[in-house]
């Protein structure tokens, strides 16, 4: 029988709160929340290991219904119904169709990389700090086919539940590597992994460069660019996107996009 939770007060309401809410949480119990059938199913379709499953019956669609009747013979996940008011707590927004869900996180390392056989096309940022723009980015990132999405310095947590969320679930689809800049620039020097990192005022034009071999673009924080690290660093190249308009660069997300798109167009060719 499915255990049933009837008050707000209730203390794994609490816990689940917290973990939505503190990345040090989330990081102490190697453990997530994920909002919405469809970003569960996404988890699920992408091996990641399913603990915990919360439901409420007043708001659960067909997507909920059919999820919920998929998982009902898993002895392994603990199945929990909430009542609506409790729901409208433990949830970000609106319309999740009545799932909630707890998951064990995964780690990626940039190790790992040396297993895929096709040339490497990495994605990197240096200072996130925008749980929407990390999530922009991995659809994009999704869609072009990277090999990884890599974090660096202050980044934000790929499983913030905004993050989950702007990134319609393809957070599970791309790996994301948290790393140090000098452990990402030592790998791709050992690896032979070409290092461009995106700057307003860099002389080359980013689609007047060869992206066919294996590569890693670096953006920045939103308000500053890159650090100096990146800027001074004699093993990267920097390239500019020409802006005709008054401002001088494009969010970083449409930023990352464009430069992934110029290389998987260059590798269809």
């Amino acid at each position: 029988m499915d255990k049933h939770i009837s008050s707000a007060q209730n203390q794994t309401v609490k816990r689940l709160i917290q973990l939505r809410e503190k990345r040090s949480v989330r990081k102490k119990l190697g453990v997530f929340c994920v909002e919405g059938s469809l970003e569960v199913q996404r988890a699920l379709s992408n091996n990641f290991v399913l603990k915990e499953f919360y439901y409420c019956p007043k708001y659960l669609g067909q997507s909920g219904d059919e999820l919920l009747a998929s998982l009902k013979d898993d002895a392994s996940v603990v199945m929990t119904s909430v009542e609506d008011h409790v729901f409208q707590k433990l949830a970000v927004r609106d319309n999740v169709s009545g799932v909630l869900a707890v998951f064990e996180k995964k780690t990626f390392s940039l190790s790992s990389l040396s297993e895929l056989n096709e040339p490497l096309l990495l994605m990197a940022f240096e200072n996130l700090e925008k749980p929407g723009n990390l999530g922009a980015s991995l659809r994009s990132a999704d869609g072009a086919g990277v090999s990884a999405v890599v974090l660096t310095g202050t980044s934000v947590d790929p499983y913030n539940p905004n993050s989950i969320r702007a990134s319609l679930g393809t957070v599970f689809s791309v790996p994301v590597i948290e790393c140090s800049n000098q452990e990402l620039v030592d790998y791709c020097k050992q690896d032979s992994v070409e290092v461009y990192v995106a700057a307003p005022d860099a002389q080359d034009i980013y689609f007047d460069s060869d992206y066919t071999k294996p590569c890693c673009f670096v953006m920045g924080n939103e308000a500053t660019g890159v650090t100096d690290f990146w800027m001074n660093h004699s093993d990267v190249k920097k390239v500019s996107i020409p802006m005709q308009g008054t401002a001088d660069s494009l969010n970083v997300s449409v930023s990352g996009a464009l430069l992934v798109y110029e290389a998987r167009k260059q590798r269809l060719r």
